[in-house]
């Protein structure tokens, strides 16, 4: 593939004037000839919104009603009252980035207020954010909770009072929803408490998202909260998605304390929220994780959090199987079956297998953190006597070293199987054993593979010409004929937090920041899952990928540490010893541990502390202890595996042993 922005460009049949089109009007300045692409809509959505005037004459366009809604926000900000009929002409948000004034407001009631009671809560919620206290109360609205988090939030004189009067009630209401962009006046709810499911005007000032680029929707990130329509986009290519946002000490502790009824201000912020819900989803804490997830949102990671729960929790996931939840995961377009079931099989129960059972909530993976008794796999294969189950329980039986009952089994051969043998050889003979029975299932299938194949290696092809002769054998082997290849990477993709999150971190980094990109997971667009990037980074990286490439895999969990890194950093290590120096990045464990009594004692604080990152090529500079002359412990900085030695201008590697002169 071309590697070049214009060669892609032209491949998505976008050319560079569009780009500069979509550029203007997403700076106010022009009006683009074709609005079909999202990515034109979001920035036309942009420009009127911070500029008044511009692309009035689109106002009332029936193809695209979003495009009225920001115009009649625009109006309101700037002190007009629009001409509004239709549900669909009322826009939701209009106080950014610009805020109403009173009178603006006052009038807006006076049109609208007896005919659409919505927008008095829209308007009591503008009162909050400017401390507009007289006009509040002449509202006489219920004690709503979005208008209580906007009062906290906003420093203007009366905010507070608007706030205090809300929180004194006894009884609070949900009524605006910023994820739906509904207000629900006919159909409050009540006893509800602030858990951050409002997306704050300061939210909307502060955080605004990066812009990716003006030609790939992919690469402009989907926000948590979008009530602008306009993906609360920036000019600022460095502006930081909510995974990049450091979360605070504050709410960090939150992670080994009670929850309180409502959230501080500053966990109901997108980002400490978000690592709050991944970490409530990932130890199986069903009461938090139900009180801090977002209503009818999945957040990145939020999917692969919630099935390690359900494998390490047979009560989350039996309420993930409850009507209640069933409910949830068909309004959110999920399927959580297949390790709702795996969790029940590793429990010993087959009681939800029936002969109606969909073949897509049968469980793959069933051995993993524990696995079930020889005879409750072979019970499985018996109820269920297809070769698909069984390939799967012949896994299963293969993965507990279980011989006998993969013998008494009798499943036809699966390449998986065969990984799951040699896995198995090779953590067996890694103990010292080598004749063990991770060796004789693999020795078993070879030998099968021989016979019905020609060739004991399962990996290779056989030497036939026939190409329907091979086509067929390949189908066979890796069960593609009956097992739909892209479903099984599906759910190996949801369950590769399995694979990491029992074992400590192999890098023991200690970073001075926790971000939620740290767990391994990152913003991702609608659809193709291409990261964010500016035109620099998304050329170089289209030289080496295909436009719709998939990078679904985790961030780097060795240098970040993953989630028990986090771990680490916030609760088993003392506060004192946790904290890393100011202009430091993050502190290696591991030297610190392993070269301790080498190190004088004005100098034991600093070691293992590594400094902020710094460009040098694509790696990073760091500082390490080394020997130097005379098995002397000394300073180095460098990069890769060379290193120079702080005032002597000499190079020695990793290990100590001087390369250079």
């Amino acid at each position: 593939m071309a590697g070049s922005l214009a060669s892609l460009m032209e491949m998505m049949d976008f050319s560079a004037d569009d780009l500069a089109k979509n550029e203007a009007a997403f700076n106010g300045q022009n009006i683009p000839d074709g609005l079909a692409s999202k990515v034109t809509q979001w920035c036309l959505l942009r420009g009127i919104r911070h500029h008044t005037g511009f692309a009035i004459e689109l106002h009332g366009t029936p193809e695209l009603p979003s495009i009225t809604r920001a115009l009649n926000a625009r109006a309101i900000m700037s002190g007009e009252i629009p001409q509004m009929e239709k549900e669909e002409e009322f826009p939701y948000c209009f106080w950014h980035p610009d805020l109403p004034s009173e009178q603006t407001l006052r009038q807006l009631i006076a049109r609208y207020g007896e005919t659409r009671p919505a927008i008095q809560y829209q308007v009591g919620r503008v009162c909050a954010m400017a401390g507009y206290t007289a006009l509040y109360d002449e509202l006489d609205l219920l004690p709503e909770v979005a208008i209580a988090e906007e009062a906290r939030d906003s420093s203007a004189p009366g905010s507070k009072v608007i706030y205090e009067s809300i929180m004194r009630q006894p009884t609070r209401y949900a009524i605006m929803d910023d994820y739906a962009l509904k207000i629900r006046t006919e159909d409050p709810r009540p006893g509800v408490f602030l858990m951050g499911n409002t997306c704050t005007r300061q939210t909307l000032a502060k955080y605004p998202m990066p812009p990716g680029n003006f030609f790939n929707p992919h690469t402009i990130p989907a926000p948590i909260f979008d009530i602008t329509e306009d993906r609360n986009l920036s000019p600022d290519k460095n502006a930081l998605r909510p995974s990049q946002i450091p979360v605070s000490e504050d709410t960090l502790r939150l992670l080994y304390a009670p929850l309180p009824l409502d959230l501080p201000s500053h966990a109901a912020s997108i980002a400490d929220k978000n690592l709050l819900i991944l970490m409530a989803a990932w130890s199986s804490n069903i009461e938090r994780y139900s009180r801090l997830r977002r209503p009818g949102v999945i957040i990145p990671g939020e999917l692969q959090c919630v099935v390690r729960g359900i494998y390490h929790s047979v009560f989350f996931a039996k309420w993930w199987a409850s009507p209640e939840q069933l409910a949830v995961q068909k309004q959110l377009g999920i399927n959580l079956m297949p390790f709702i079931h795996a969790r029940f099989v590793m429990h010993n129960d087959l009681s939800w297998l029936k002969e109606d059972t969909p073949e897509e909530d049968m469980p793959t993976l069933m051995w993993f953190p524990d696995h079930a008794h020889q005879c409750t796999y072979l019970a499985m294969a018996r109820m269920r006597p297809t070769e698909r189950t069984k390939f799967r329980c012949a896994r299963a039986l293969i993965a507990i070293g279980d011989y006998e009952g993969y013998e008494k089994l009798g499943a036809g051969l699966d390449m998986s199987q065969y990984w799951e043998a040699k896995t198995r050889q090779r953590r067996e003979e890694a103990s010292g054993i080598f004749e063990g029975v991770g060796k004789k299932l693999v020795e078993d299938i070879e030998k099968r593979a021989k016979e019905k194949w020609g060739t004991r290696n399962i990996n290779e092809r056989p030497r036939d010409p026939d190409y329907s002769y091979f086509a067929e054998w390949l189908h066979e082997l890796m069960n593609m004929a009956e097992n739909d290849g892209k479903e099984e990477n599906d759910l190996a993709w949801l369950t590769h937090m399995l694979d990491v999150e029992d074992r400590p971190p192999q890098a023991l980094n200690l970073y001075r920041e926790v971000k939620t990109e740290m767990t391994g997971f990152d913003e991702f667009s609608d659809g193709t899952y291409i990261p964010v990037m500016t035109d620099e980074e998304y050329e170089d990286w289209a030289a080496q990928h295909e436009p719709r490439a998939d990078p679904r895999q985790p961030n780097d969990f060795d240098r970040h540490g993953g989630v028990q890194g986090i771990f680490l950093r916030v609760a088993a290590m003392d506060e004192a010893k946790r904290m890393v120096p100011e202009g430091f990045e993050w502190r290696s464990l591991y030297q610190m541990y392993t070269d301790w009594d080498h190190v004088p004692e004005e100098e034991r604080k600093y070691l293992g502390v590594y400094p902020r990152k710094e460009e040098w090529g694509l790696r990073y500079v760091r500082r390490k202890l080394i020997r130097g002359r005379g098995g002397k412990m000394v300073w180095a900085t460098g990069c890769g595996s060379v290193f120079t030695v702080e005032g002597d201008a000499k190079d020695y590697n990793s290990s100590g042993r001087r390369l250079t002169t």
